[in-house]
């Protein structure tokens, strides 16, 4: 008989623990109520542990139904008893107490809620983060240090799973939570961080994706809480996380696989987004803006969707402008577009340098010299107003060349086969001399003098590097290939080098270039995309993508 439980999906779950996750039970008036306990906390936790204080905890489906009171059980070590507003002598504890887990017990309910909506399998183990450090006066005097001994039996018996399967991550023993980041600012120790992204890679299981994680954040301090938050989108992918969170049970919300994101992450990543493409790192920052965003509903990415559409238009070639990019942007893109490919070619090569690209730079080089010699072409045989070469599908438009630019320079066998068509393909062939020679090269020799010199001249300096650009493309180029490639391209002038950093657009050669096609400033308007689109992620608002509603 198979067994069946092989193949059922396994659910974890994962809480941070506070002070608040430990409550006093007291009857009052015939009802049962929950208080927050305050005073010396860890001596209580202390006389629980070591047996000086009998103990229960409350089931947590029990917890759920107490009224929860707003006043608080403050502890005294000395009478073994709390003190609590209303009350009209001490509530001696020696005996016995009572205890429940309220906010677990919202966030368990809800975690389990998550489970049988999705179907999607059971809980196999559980893991509680917390912490217990040794005594060192006031700082640890509020510390909850028994919150995993009181809790673990209630919920492993929520949860159906032994108790040995609910584990603890002690996230500090000793010292202090934070330490300064030498700005003066405190942040929470790596040290801390460390542990709990060992215990949730421990409990993730492999390989990663197996498992689905239920998770809590409604307990412990909130740095404890941001990075449990973080370390679980780590070793979970999104869509196998689900927020349980004692909010959601008080507002009757479903589970969550799709929390907003918060302001500060999302300030962040504007910023590391901008920084990114300041460096001409497009793809990684498209990447870097589509992750934040990855646990959202699709129909609610705007940032990231902005981002795509121009790494799509910059680095991919794409041919339509998006119409739901910022107004600023989509006009630079179409004013870009406009200038010609050459340019479009050229922005690239200039990101790829100043990203530290090479090989890419080095790859599209060779494409940028094939596509400024068609817009050469172009510019030299169309007729008013059209466009003889179109590159995007590859085709020559027979019927866009003006004839007369090309009589007495073609043979006539050539001209008569670009008069009786509409099309050839940019790649064509034809006999010239009893040599096949390409359509391209017919037509450069028909050139002007000037605009042949350019041709001739650029070939000639890319030729001496041609074997490195052939052999990255069709075999194996390494590091030294690669940099004995990048210094020879800066000697050929096709590339220039400025305080060790690589550029394409301000070289002196290929900035003469451009001048054949257009009266206009390469690296200027290189600059100028960069700024406003820059301008725009400035300006895009941060309400359209931080709700997840």
């Amino acid at each position: 008989m198979t067994d069946n439980k092989a193949n059922v999906t396994e659910v974890v779950f994962i809480a941070t623990l506070g002070q608040s996750d430990i409550q006093l039970v007291l009857e009052k008036e015939g009802r049962r109520e929950s208080h927050k306990i305050d005073g010396d906390i860890r001596a209580f936790h202390e006389a629980c542990l070591d047996g000086r204080i009998r103990w229960q905890c409350l089931p947590l489906t029990d917890s759920l139904s107490l009224t929860e009171s707003r006043e608080n059980a403050s502890y005294d070590e000395k009478t073994t008893s709390f003190t609590i507003p209303g009350l009209t002598a001490p509530m001696d504890v020696s005996a016995c107490v009572t205890l429940c887990a309220p906010v677990l017990a919202k966030s368990q309910a809800m975690a389990v809620k998550a489970k049988n909506q999705r179907r999607v399998g059971q809980f196999v183990e559980a893991l509680l983060i917390f912490t217990h450090r040794d005594k060192a006066g006031k700082q640890t005097d509020g510390e909850p240090i028994a919150a995993y001994e009181l809790i673990k039996e209630a919920l492993a018996t929520a949860l159906d799973i032994a108790i040995d399967a609910v584990h603890p991550c002690n996230c500090i023993d000793k010292g202090d939570l934070y330490c300064s980041d030498g700005t003066g600012q405190k942040k929470l120790r790596l040290e801390i961080a460390d542990r709990i992204y060992c215990d949730v890679g421990a409990i993730a299981g492999s390989p990663r994706g197996r498992r689905i994680a239920t998770v809590s954040t409604s307990g412990g301090m909130p740095s404890i809480s941001q990075v449990t938050a973080s370390v679980v989108s780590y070793w979970f992918p999104q869509d196998r996380i689900f927020h349980a969170t004692a909010a959601q049970f008080e507002h009757g919300q479903s589970d969550s696989r799709h929390p907003a994101i918060a302001p500060d992450e999302l300030i962040d990543m504007r910023r590391r987004v901008k920084e990114l493409i300041i460096e001409g790192s497009f793809e990684p920052a498209e990447r870097f803006a589509a992750y934040t965003e990855m646990h959202l509903k699709k129909n609610n990415r705007p940032f990231s969707s902005f981002i795509k559409n121009v790494v799509e238009f910059h680095e991919h070639g794409a041919t339509e402008i998006a119409s739901d990019l910022p107004g600023n942007t989509a006009r630079q893109l179409k004013h870009i577009d406009g200038l010609g490919p050459s340019l479009r070619i050229g922005f690239r090569i200039e990101s790829a340098l100043r990203s530290g690209r090479w090989l890419n730079a080095l790859q599209t080089t060779f494409t940028f010299i094939d596509v400024f010699t068609w817009e050469l072409i172009d510019r030299s045989f169309s007729l008013p107003g059209k466009d003889c070469i179109d590159l995007k599908k590859g085709v020559i438009n027979c019927r866009n060349i003006d004839v007369s630019e090309l009589d007495g320079k073609l043979p006539q066998e050539i001209l008569s086969r670009l008069k009786s068509v509409q099309t050839i393909y940019v790649g064509d062939q034809f006999d010239v001399g009893g040599k096949k020679r390409g359509i391209q090269r017919i037509l450069e020799n028909c050139l002007s003098g000037t605009t042949m010199k350019c041709i001739r001249e650029i070939q000639e300096r890319a030729g001496k590097i041609r074997i490195m650009r052939n052999n990255a493309t069709h075999g194996f180029l390494d590091l030294k290939g690669l940099r004995d490639a990048r210094k020879n391209l800066i000697a050929e002038k096709l590339w220039f080098e400025k305080q060790e950093e690589a550029g394409f657009l301000d070289a002196d050669f290929v900035r003469s270039n451009f001048a054949l096609i257009g009266s206009f400033d390469p690296l200027a308007e290189y600059d100028d995309f960069i700024r406003v689109l820059c301008l725009d992620i400035d300006e895009f608002p941060l309400g359209s993508d931080v709700s997840n509603a």
